[in-house]
């Protein structure tokens, strides 16, 4: 049941990812053309790039715990026999979920401190770019969870 769950959570985040990542490619490409080739310039572009790769910064992170592909000291980890690594695994995926609700508690004080701020071009509440460290927390927290009560054979999550 969790696994679907889980399942669903990581498309949704990953899916997400990729639309920031489409639509800030596509607009950095639109605000070139149009600077460097009309002598025009969207006074918002470079903000909303800004936000949105904060986002991808953040989003990325849980997807990162998810599929297992941050880089990683691996010397130590593959000197040990295989039940010391797994020991190690979740002493490290414990210790992520501490950093998570750190990051998380912080991230939302913060978020609310700001959240009446106004970004200086597009005008829209300083809560929409500080959110995502919030819910980068969350994912972080929750991925990381979901490493320790996965069963062990399950070494590959997320399309991996």
């Amino acid at each position: 049941m969790y696994c679907r769950a889980m399942d669903a959570l990581y498309f949704a985040v990953e899916k997400t990812a990729l639309a920031f990542l489409a639509v800030t490619m596509s607009l950095l490409f639109v605000q070139t053309v149009l600077r460097f080739g009309l002598n025009v310039s969207l006074s918002w572009a470079e903000e909303l790039c800004r936000y949105l790769c904060i986002w991808l910064t953040m989003l990325g992170s849980g997807i990162g715990i998810r599929k297992n592909i941050h880089v990683g000291f691996d010397l130590l980890k593959n000197k040990l026999p295989e039940k010391s690594r797994q020991v190690l695994k979740h002493a490290i995926s414990i210790g992520l979920i501490g950093f998570s609700v750190l990051l998380a508690t912080n991230g939302f004080s913060l978020l609310r401190q700001v959240s009446s701020q106004l970004s200086a071009s597009m005008g829209i509440s300083m809560g929409y770019a500080y959110a995502a460290i919030f819910a980068g927390a969350v994912l972080i927290g929750v991925f990381s969870l979901e490493s320790i009560l996965r069963k062990e054979g399950a070494k590959n999550v997320g399309g991996q």
